[in-house]
């Protein structure tokens, strides 16, 4: 798997739901061993939290904080690596230098994913879940419904929760890693390893905020 350079220096962090699909109960926000933990969630008034993130191997990358209409992405120094901006259709996952890396955006049939400008994959609703295909058409695997994970590339996609962090293990290698303030669904799209880190944050986020959150009470 290629990680965009601007992403190894720094953090990491989506279709539509069935009306029977339910939110997920936030918790309070935590950390992997290798992150200072005790940090309070920071809420602001669009109802975001701050959340910690992990890249393979449970590798701690920062986190995202609320800001404006979406994210800062900050490296565990602290330091400003990147942004997500959210739209009533679409995320955007800026690096940096303010340039589109990724993006998540609605269509008909759920929702597609774009390195930059150029389609590379789509997300389509089905009764047992989400078809994964590429842009092409060509079948990457499905993630269920109900529960969290599925079957990706013949690889099985898991997430398990422990210290406070949504773990998404890939056929017995953990692939990444989300604070549960974010659905454990949501977090399984870490699992599609075929995809580069930025698009599946991408579709993370995207899953999150226009499928999983909207049905909040």
């Amino acid at each position: 798997m290629r990680v965009s350079p601007w992403l190894v220096a720094t953090f990491l962090v989506v279709g539509a739901c069935t009306k029977s699909e339910t939110a997920q109960s936030k918790g309070a926000n935590g950390a992997p061993a290798s992150v200072s933990e005790g940090t309070a969630a920071a809420v602001v008034d669009n109802g975001r939290a701050t959340f910690n993130l992990q890249a393979e191997g449970g590798v701690a990358w920062g986190s995202a904080v609320p800001k404006g209409h979406g994210y800062s992405l900050q490296g565990t120094d602290g330091n400003q690596r990147g942004k997500v901006k959210i739209d009533p259709d679409q995320v955007k996952i800026k690096d940096g230098a303010g340039a589109t890396a990724a993006k998540a955006k609605a269509k008909a049939y759920g929702f597609k994913i774009y390195e930059g400008e150029r389609a590379v994959a789509k997300i389509k609703h089905k009764s047992a879940g989400y078809l994964l295909s590429h842009a092409d058409g060509s079948e990457l695997g499905t993630l269920n419904t109900k529960g969290a994970g599925g079957v990706v590339g013949g690889a099985t996609i898991t997430v398990k929760t422990q210290d406070a962090m949504h773990v998404v293990v890939r056929d017995g290698e953990t692939v990444g890693g989300v604070g549960v303030e974010v659905s454990p669904r949501a977090a399984a799209f870490l699992g599609v390893t075929e995809l580069k880190y930025e698009q599946r944050l991408a579709a993370v986020i995207y899953f999150q905020e226009h499928l999983i959150k909207p049905r909040e009470p």
